[in-house]
């Protein structure tokens, strides 16, 4: 496939790219990259998991490694209770599967990946302690405003929620991460900090999400 496929395939229905630029240049000096997308599991599964999960494909057929990152370390930040967390991440590994196969997506560059798998090592728990020294509570509160049920009491795993999901980028090893529209404040917070730890900051792509029956997002981008 020519560049100007890959960049039309990668580029079709997204909202923003922080930045095409830097999206092109990977695509001319990398012949197979690597992104990721991370879906904390909070929640039923429902129709707006089609949306990401065909944009998933795009990246397939543009050459890209997909690493889908099933986060439940996430989800009990984000209000998961503890006790279900183990039964919550064996329904989400068994039926995203399903959605990708009912849409015909060859998933042989497909991975998934359990957050806690890495994310309760050494290093990554250190990693999460040098970013806290870096951003304040106010930065945190803000990246994570739109994609964490802060509530008017909000808890401090909300605010360690967003500096996990930075990390996620550098321990996965991935060149770009991809989420809905409602993660920009996250995917930004990430590229202006990751750096201040000695990491590249990401490219990042984000899409529309589909809104609910009330008008706002459903349950989950």
């Amino acid at each position: 496939m020519e560049l100007k496929e890959k960049l039309e395939l990668i580029k079709r229905n997204t909202q923003e790219i922080i930045t095409e630029e830097e999206l092109v240049k990977l695509l001319k000096t990398k012949s197979k990259p690597t992104m990721y997308i991370g879906t904390a599991i909070t929640g039923q599964l429902h129709i707006a998991y089609f949306l990401w999960c065909m944009k998933c494909a795009d990246f397939l057929k543009a050459g890209f490694k997909v690493k889908i990152l099933l986060a439940d370390l996430h989800g009990a930040l984000d209000n998961t209770p503890w006790a279900v967390l183990e039964k919550r991440y064996e329904y989400y590994r068994s039926v995203i599967p399903l959605i990708f196969k009912s849409i015909g997506v060859n998933i042989k560059n497909l991975e998934f990946v359990k957050g806690s798998d890495f994310q309760m090592q050494k290093k990554y728990f250190f990693d999460t302690l040098r970013f806290s020294t870096f951003v304040t509570v106010e930065d945190c509160r803000k990246a994570a405003s739109e994609v964490v049920k802060l509530g008017e009491h909000p808890k401090l795993a909300g605010l360690i929620y967003p500096i996990m999901q930075s990390l996620d980028e550098e321990y996965l090893g991935v060149d770009l991460q991809y989420g809905g529209i409602d993660q920009r404040k996250i995917l930004v917070f990430a590229r202006e900090n990751l750096p201040k730890l000695g990491y590249k900051s990401r490219i990042e792509l984000m899409t529309p999400i589909i809104p609910g029956l009330t008008g706002k997002k459903m349950s989950a981008s």
